[in-house]
């Protein structure tokens, strides 16, 4: 689980320091938006290209999530992955990078398992 406050914002400084776009929220689709049952479907472009996209009950909410998806890309996490370990002493591991220095050409830390 992604408890990201602010994914939109997260997701331009990563853009921006990989060197791309910034990113664009645009309305895929949308379902009976003036009922109660309304979907909305977001995607979110970075330099021409869909980088994620999700559906929401409200533009805000889809638009959030889209952004997640986006995230959960660019970080390689699936909702197959495996959790990291819990108690396990990594000897030769460093701190993460903050968000602000974060590249995907800087991925020392990243378990795949």
């Amino acid at each position: 689980i992604l408890d990201i406050p602010n994914p939109m914002g997260v997701l331009a400084t990563i853009l921006h320091n990989e060197n791309r776009g910034e990113p664009e929220a645009r309305l895929l689709w949308k379902l009976g938006p003036e009922t109660l049952l309304a979907s909305f479907t977001v995607g979110i472009y970075s330099d021409k290209e869909l980088i994620g996209q999700s559906s929401g009950e409200s533009l805000e909410i889809a638009e959030e999530m889209a952004a997640r998806d986006a995230l959960r890309k660019l970080f390689r996490i699936t909702s197959a992955s495996r959790p990291l370990p819990v108690h396990t002493k990594f000897e030769q591991s460093k701190p993460n990078n903050s968000i602000q220095d974060w590249r995907s050409d800087k991925l020392p830390n990243l378990v795949i398992a």
